[in-house]
């Protein structure tokens, strides 16, 4: 939670602007999200045996519970398959971010041999997309929240930051501290 606060006072302090952008709102309240209802949502998940697959459910749906307000601010759009497709997503992330890593490196000996890891990572993000894509245009799979204000936004962050300090203290914190 510090190390969050510290980033977010610094970014502000930089460009204090920033708070306007919605990448940046919606990074800190996924961040949120994980520190204080990740615990929380992993332990409710029971029917999932303790691993990988837990662990990325409980973190998808611990963002998504904190980004969703904010997401019908920004883009009016309520999407009902959001979850499963990022648990599908998540494990894939950091495998896409190793290999654009490595194809930047290898770019820096000689960009032949960058090919390698870059054709890999392109193939990786291209199913990604794809499967974003054919997750969008399911039938049903998302609709329409018109006129979703700011200040309704604000009504509903209040407690679900109180809910979710709660949440992260029962969880977190009893064991950080012992």
């Amino acid at each position: 939670m510090r190390s969050l606060g510290v980033a977010v006072i610094a970014m502000l302090l930089w460009n204090p602007l920033v708070v306007f952008d919605a990448g940046f709102v919606l990074s800190v309240l996924a961040t949120l999200g994980i520190i204080t209802l990740g615990g929380w949502v992993e332990s409710w998940l029971w029917c999932f045996k303790e691993g990988i697959l837990r662990s990325t459910a409980a973190t998808t749906i611990a963002v998504q519970l904190f980004v969703l307000p904010a997401l019908l601010y920004y883009t009016g759009v309520l999407s009902f398959v959001s979850v499963p497709v990022n648990i599908i997503f998540l494990p894939f992330v950091p495998l896409a971010m190793l290999l654009g890593f490595i194809t930047g490196l290898f770019a820096l000996i000689h960009p032949f041999i960058a090919l390698v890891p870059a054709f890999a990572a392109d193939t990786l993000l291209r199913a990604m997309i794809w499967l974003a894509e054919v997750s969008a245009a399911l039938p049903q799979g998302s609709a329409i929240v018109p006129a979703f204000p700011a200040w309704l936004a604000v009504v509903v962050y209040l407690p679900l930051c109180a809910w979710a300090m709660r949440c992260y203290r029962r969880t977190v914190a009893p064991t950080v501290t012992s």
